[in-house]
């Protein structure tokens, strides 16, 4: 679910040179200086306090392929099950990924991308993070695409200070 939902960062991260490997991932070793992500769980990047404000529920880790995933349930919303995830990717983001108006995005010191996915049920932000290192904020559920990218704006914008 997150690999359909995890949008733009290929377009942002389109330097990344050499074969992919079967991940689908740039290939090569990341450096702490290219991928300062490397090893940080995606979900101590938001205090509990911030999750608080944020309406948002839960904060379980999840690797899947080579994504470090973070999901919260967003409570700020009665209607339906509505899912915020901060998603690491050292080495890239997958090949494939589908982004509907994607927008250029500068949050702090990181610049990006923002849009809508392929389900069209929520927003991403995707941050270039050293040279080869993505952090994406996604969420799914969300017919209301200016509240679900308002949110996920919100999201990264907490995030983006612990970011090297």
């Amino acid at each position: 679910m997150v690999v359909v939902v995890v949008i733009a960062a290929v377009v942002l991260l389109s330097r990344n040179s050499g074969p992919a490997d079967p991940a689908g991932v740039a290939a090569g070793t990341p450096t702490a200086s290219s991928a300062p992500l490397v090893g940080v769980d995606p979900c101590t990047l938001l205090s509990g306090a911030d999750a608080s404000t944020l309406q948002l529920d839960g904060g379980e880790s999840k690797v899947l392929g080579a994504a470090r995933t973070c999901g919260y349930e967003y409570r700020g919303e009665r209607s339906g099950y509505i899912q915020v995830y901060v998603v690491i990717y050292d080495r890239g983001t997958p090949d494939g990924l589908d982004l509907t108006g994607p927008r250029p995005v500068t949050i702090g010191k990181h610049t990006g991308i923002t849009g809508v996915g392929g389900l069209r049920t929520g927003c991403s932000v995707a941050l270039l993070v050293g040279t080869s290192s993505t952090l994406e904020v996604e969420l799914l559920g969300l017919n209301d695409r200016q509240k679900a990218c308002e949110l996920v704006t919100r999201v990264a914008t907490v995030v983006e200070p612990q970011l090297s």
